[in-house]
């Protein structure tokens, strides 16, 4: 099945291409190649590049055509740019399947997107990201939008009459929802897309944004799973940030008794997270200590391990929770921490009583 599913897949892009292209053909002959989306970008300072980090901010400007990816990846290839790197957009659209195949180039590298561009002192000027470029944006795996900045979506609509048949926007249609979705975006976003007209552009809320997952700000959605293994069952909570992963979880011991385990990286940190001692459970947006539940911290494979007692009290605590997250720091009442204290807990908490049910035999 899952061969049949990717060869559809192959035949459906292939055909997209080739219709597009036809469609398309006329808009895109009169695109000279100034106006196609070009891309430029810079790398860090060498000495700056020691407090910020190596990725480059690349800008992406222009219409988007169905060769933008090529130049794109040829681009990345050509200058050696580091994953993490930001892609700068600032289009007012193009071709929906060049747009896809790019987002897709942007996955492929880990790039992160944001709206605008930087200019040549460091500065960074708002800008806007309509129609096909909304689709381009979501290749980011963490999506960002700058203060000033325009996201806008709309229906497509084929330029040549010719071309407006049921099984092609089926296709595109198709297309669109499972890429929407492949970005680990909600679909519910190709419909907002479908409502607007082919010339309205319209502009979902900020907050509209967060919820689809179109914006994360550094931080995929948290997904939320009961798992099992040769030492017993757990809840698992598992987030990929621009910090790296952070895993929340709830394990199950014999009779019944639960431990909190946590998972994180600590950026380079490894020594001076395992002599943190102040470690604390983060609740929304409260802080409760661990101290005296400690059962064991170390570092494997480079992350930080810790795993508690997990009291009644605790338990309470999570079972109300919106946020959870484990922080350890040099003392309580420090400015700086190490850990993360904000992983989404709505999945999680559906799922809690289940396992606790499962876990306690009642």
């Amino acid at each position: 099945q899952t061969m049949k599913l990717t060869l559809k897949h192959a035949v459906a892009v292939i055909f997209l291409t080739l219709s597009f292209a036809a469609s398309l053909s006329d808009a895109m002959a009169q695109l000279m190649p100034s106006d196609r989306m070009n891309f430029t970008g810079t790398a860090p300072d060498p000495i700056m590049a020691k407090a910020i980090g190596t990725a480059w901010s690349i800008n992406a400007t222009g219409i988007i055509d169905v060769a933008a990816s090529k130049r794109f990846e040829q681009f990345l290839i050509t200058n050696h740019v580091p994953i993490w790197s930001f892609v700068n957009l600032d289009s007012l659209g193009g071709s929906p399947v060049g747009a896809m195949t790019l987002g897709r180039v942007i996955r492929k590298y880990r790039l992160r997107t944001d709206i605008g561009k930087r200019d040549a002192n460091g500065g960074f000027k708002p800008g806007n990201c309509f129609s096909a470029c909304a689709l381009a944006f979501l290749g980011g795996e963490f999506r960002y939008r700058s203060k000033g900045s325009r996201y806008g979506v709309h229906r497509f609509s084929f330029s040549s009459a010719a071309a407006e048949n049921s099984d092609l926007a089926q296709i595109l249609s198709s297309a669109e929802v499972e890429y929407i979705r492949s970005m680990d975006v909600d679909p519910t976003l190709w419909t907002l897309s479908a409502t607007a007209s082919a010339e309205e552009i319209f502009e979902p809320s900020e907050q509209q944004l967060l919820e689809l997952g179109v914006l994360n700000n550094g931080r995929s959605r948290a997904k939320w799973s009961i798992e099992s293994s040769s030492e017993g069952l757990y809840l698992k909570g598992e987030q990929n940030t621009e910090f790296g992963i952070n895993k929340f979880i709830i394990g199950c011991v014999p009779q019944g008794k639960l431990i909190l385990y946590n998972i994180f990286d600590p950026q380079g940190r490894q020594d001076i997270s395992v002599g943190f001692r102040a470690d604390s459970l983060a609740i929304d947006d409260h802080t409760y200590p661990l101290n005296d539940v400690l059962v064991d911290k170390r570092v494997q494979n480079g992350w930080l391990n810790a795993m508690y007692r997990l009291t009644e009290t605790h338990l309470a605590l999570i079972q109300s929770a919106h946020t959870v997250g484990v922080t350890t720091q040099l003392a309580y009442g420090a400015p700086v921490f190490l850990g993360f204290n904000a992983m989404p807990f709505k999945d999680g908490a559906a799922k809690l009583p289940g396992f606790l049910k499962t876990c306690r035999g009642h």
